[in-house]
């Protein structure tokens, strides 16, 4: 009991060499002689020199290493078969040895890995991800590399389908919403059943343009009216080129003096020179707009009674707009 006490005190180590057999003649297998031990010194680490009663509670220890043994004397035997004279082998005198920890007792005592000998083994070494990964580091590496692989891929088709969205939705000269899109838009908003307005619109005597300037001249003169019609705020009206010259705007939470106010300024936005390559030229636009649901309860219709407008404008001179009224139903279908 007195040399238990003394190795119960702070800072105490005990270096277990055997214990098979104590005074009274018991004898204790490797795992009994032990545990007799760390019943007694509970809160003592047990240095051990050699891999045996490792997992029941010894600390760890310098162990002979027979691995290491068995490499070394196969390295010499093959020198001395291919036929190195013995005698011209050195003696080995370096160490053998190895260093073995318990996981338990590490965590027991507040030892950390990194406080350990370079190359130290641990035994039932708790699982983490570190851990995990130094174990099956050909694996981990190959499935990290196969990730990478998938995720670049997914970016790759993710960024493709916006690219292929926005070219289905986009018109290819001037770059802005196309017909399908300001379609998609038009059912949207006709779901909703919230008031909405249509405007169509497009350039006056544009086929003379091309006749007399070309066609360069002509896409130069679109793209230009496209990128004036971008600049109106989106959160008021959107427009889009739906075909040639012609042009169609969704206005949102449209009322009919809402409509008049965009169309004054679509008109007027139109009336500066647009700079081509070569030469300015200066047009005018035709345009006509409807609201749901001031001009009808059937927004499906909406649509034709914007363009019965836009025939109105057209009849009286271009250069201009108009807002549908009843007056106007026999427009429906007409072109100029």
């Amino acid at each position: 009991e007195r040399a238990i006490s003394e190795i119960n005190q702070p800072d105490s180590l005990i270096i277990y060499f055997s214990c098979l057999e104590d005074g009274e003649g018991n004898i204790y297998t490797l795992k009994t002689g032990t545990m007799l031990i760390v019943d007694n010194a509970p809160d003592v680490p047990i240095w051990r020199m050699t891999l045996s009663n490792m997992g029941y509670g010894v600390f760890g220890g310098i162990s002979y290493s027979y691995y290491d043994a068995g490499i070394r004397t196969g390295e010499i035997a093959a020198r001395i078969l291919t036929g190195t004279d013995p005698k011209d082998i050195p003696i080995e005198s370096n160490s053998v040895t190895h260093a073995y920890f318990d996981q338990q007792q590490l965590d027991k005592f507040g030892i950390r890995a990194s406080q350990l000998p370079l190359g130290a083994t641990i035994l039932n070494e708790t699982q983490s991800p570190w851990s995990f990964y130094k174990q099956h580091m050909l694996i981990m590496n190959f499935l990290f590399v196969v990730i990478v692989l998938l995720t670049i891929i997914i970016i790759i088709l993710i960024i493709m389908n916006r690219q292929h969205a926005k070219l289905i939705h986009q018109d290819f000269l001037t770059q802005m919403p196309n017909r399908p899109y300001i379609m998609s838009r038009l059912e949207s908003v006709i779901d909703s059943k919230a008031p909405f307005g249509i405007i169509m619109m497009d350039v006056d005597h544009f086929k003379n343009v091309n006749d007399t300037r070309g066609h360069v001249a002509g896409d130069e003169l679109l793209i230009g009216v496209a990128n004036r019609l971008k600049a109106f705020p989106e959160k008021q009206v959107v427009f889009a080129r739906i075909g040639g010259d012609e042009f169609m705007g969704l206005i949102f939470d449209a009322t009919k003096e809402k409509a008049r106010q965009l169309c004054q300024e679509l008109v007027a936005t139109m009336k500066p020179d647009f700079e081509l390559s070569d030469g300015p030229i200066h047009i005018t636009i035709s345009a006509g707009a409807a609201v749901f649901p001031e001009d009808t309860e059937r927004p499906q219709f909406l649509q034709n009674f914007a363009d019965a407008a836009l025939y109105e404008t057209k009849k009286n001179g271009r250069n201009g707009y108009e807002l549908f009224h009843p007056a106007l139903k026999e427009n429906i279908g007409k072109k100029i």
